[in-house]
């Protein structure tokens, strides 16, 4: 099926893309990106001769770890029905769809594409948003550092769910998947965390040959110790500010059995760890 749908996008828009099949679903990586520069991936399914061209929620997940509210204006609210409305797609529970022929795959293909970046340009009404520096800054440490790495790697969960990670690293036989934490907004930090704690406990019972490395951003104030005490249970907790001890993690870590329960340990200690 993954040949088959390459191919039709591609003789519609003129250009070879990346393609994998996922869980059901093949994943197309477009030429398109969100404001901060992650690429946006589209999902194709075939199903009785009915075609599903979806964006799965990512574009809207993405705008809600860019937003200063969980609670979108009336203004943002209106941009996206006028974005459904005049590229003729359907957004339903966050995520954006087109149900088309296999003849038109390439014409809808495009039609998501587009909502998608124009639902993500909707960013640009925040009065802050999160840029994707600190992710470039890594990257090009990844790369100074000869360390394999693939950004805004896919991977589903046990519950069959699909998450994006920032990185995914191999260094001397070892791998890892790092989620990038990083925001100037407080009120981001509660979901930011808690998207990662349920990524990590969806991916671990089915990538057992990895590190998970929760990187924080610590060069700006807004993380609390319980912050990096709720990611520490499910991944090494790793800061910006060290990078050395961010590559001491890429290169000595070994398989080991994921932590089942919390060991608790006093407030003084936890706070000390963390300072």
């Amino acid at each position: 099926m993954k040949s088959e749908v390459c191919q039709r996008i591609a003789s519609g828009i003129g250009q070879v893309l990346e393609c994998d099949d996922l869980d059901g679903y093949t994943r197309v990586r477009t030429p398109f990106s969100y404001p901060d520069g992650s690429v946006i991936d589209l999902f194709v399914r075939d199903v009785d001769g009915v075609t599903t061209v979806t964006d799965l929620g990512e574009t809207s997940r993405w705008l809600e770890l860019n937003a200063l509210s969980e609670k979108r204006t009336a203004k943002q609210h209106f941009l996206i029905d006028c974005v459904s409305r005049s590229l003729g797609v359907d957004i339903f529970k966050g995520m954006i769809e087109v149900t088309t022929s296999p003849a038109l795959l390439a014409e809808a293909f495009t039609r998501v594409a587009q909502a998608a970046v124009r639902v993500g340009d909707i960013s640009f009404t925040f009065r802050t948003r999160v840029t994707g520096a600190v992710a470039d800054d890594v990257e090009d440490f990844l790369v100074d550092r000869q360390i394999e790495n693939a950004r805004n790697a896919t991977r589903v969960g046990d519950s069959g769910k699909l998450w994006r990670v920032d990185f995914e690293t191999r260094a001397v036989q070892r791998k890892a998947l790092i989620q990038v934490m990083s925001t100037a907004n407080r009120g981001a930090v509660s979901r930011l965390t808690d998207h990662a704690v349920s990524a990590w406990v969806d991916l671990q019972p089915v990538i057992t040959d990895h590190s998970f490395i929760s990187l924080f951003d610590d060069t700006v104030d807004v993380w609390k110790p319980e912050d990096y005490k709720q990611l520490e249970r499910f991944s090494v907790v790793a800061f910006w500010s060290q990078p050395d001890a961010l590559m001491e993690q890429l290169a000595a870590w070994e398989p080991r059995p994921r932590p089942t329960a919390w060991v608790k340990s006093s407030p003084a200690a936890t706070a000390a760890r963390y300072r």
